[in-house]
Order: structure tokens, then sequence, then C-alpha cells
């Protein structure tokens, strides 16, 4: 095993995942990364936290057949938002199905959801909706800024949009369609 393999593992990072993604957010002191981790079905992605003193990594929200993703951090709090997909099997291959953004205090290690399919609050000629991923939060935490799938209550049209949800009412308002990105 080569030094960097050996370090990667000491610190507490799954033995085949890669850096997708890595955060910081400055009110935490806190580095935040999302690792993928190759399958030959799906890959899956799973989140890490550790202080800037720290050495080692924890999980965060990950659990069996569960998929965390797009992670995003607040500026102003120490707070941090992320997708949760759910990992099925489903005619013969595995599929992702978005179950809930959470959010996960950095300082005191707390984690609630914060939004899921059944309460997102989509506008009017939308009947189903989901979150594929999260691109940035308000500095104090009550907005998220994220990517939106979006069909039709006669389930003809899927489309995608990038959107502004307050969590404080769960409402999603439309900020621009995304045409040629599915996000």
């Amino acid at each position: 095993m080569n030094a960097f393999k050996r370090a990667w593992l000491q610190a507490g990072l799954p033995q085949n995942g890669v850096v997708h993604r890595m955060l910081y957010n400055p009110p935490a002191s806190t580095i935040v990364i999302e690792v993928e981790i190759p399958s030959v079905t799906r890959n899956v992605h799973r989140i890490f936290v550790r202080t800037k003193e720290g050495e080692k990594y924890r999980p965060v929200g990950s659990g069996k057949n569960i998929s965390c993703c797009s992670p995003v951090t607040c500026s102003g709090k120490a707070l941090m938002f992320f997708n949760v997909f759910r990992l099925q099997q489903e005619a013969g291959s595995l599929s992702m199905n978005w179950m809930e953004i959470r959010e996960f205090d950095l300082k005191h290690k707390k984690m609630r959801s914060v939004l899921a399919r059944h309460n997102l609050l989509l506008p009017s000629h939308y009947d189903s909706g989901w979150v594929p991923q999260i691109i940035a939060a308000s500095e104090d935490g009550e907005t998220l800024f994220c990517a939106i799938g979006m069909r039709t209550r006669e389930k003809k049209n899927l489309e995608y949009f990038l959107s502004e949800i307050t969590l404080g009412s769960r409402e999603c308002r439309t900020l621009a369609r995304l045409r040629a990105v599915t996000a």
C-alpha cells in the first residue's frame, strides 16, 4: 500500500473513494468533502467532515442503501445542507430515488430533515418534483438554491429549473428554466 492510500485510510475515508467535492465552512472551521465510491452498478456518494485542526474525517448521514451528495454550507452559520437518495433495485438495475434534503449543524453535530418530496410546495401547474442538485445556500441558511425537476399534472413534461426554496415555508420559486441541462 502506498503512502497516499495509507494516509487516506488513516484519515477515516473509504478505501476506494475519490474526492468529488471539497468545501470549507468558516463559522465552524470545518472541512467538508463529498467522496464518490465507484461501483459496478451505481456510484455511491458519502459526505465526511473534520475540523481544520482535526486529522480524522467523520461520516455524516450515510447508511445502508443511501447516497448523500451535493453538500453546500452557509457563509454566516455553521450549517451544511445535503441531498439524500435511496438506492433501489428496479427491473434489474440499481436506481437512485430522491428522499430529502438534510441540514447538519457542524458545531453541535445534529442533523434533521428540512425538505422531502411530500412537503415541497411547487408552483401550481406542477404536481411532483425532486431535487437532483443543491447549488448554494443563503448566508443565513434560510434559503437554498437548487436544480429541481418538476412534472406537470398531465404527467407529460418533465422540466428542470434553477429554483429558490424558502425552508421555513418549503415554497419553491423558479428562477430560470434549464433547457439543455438535466442536473
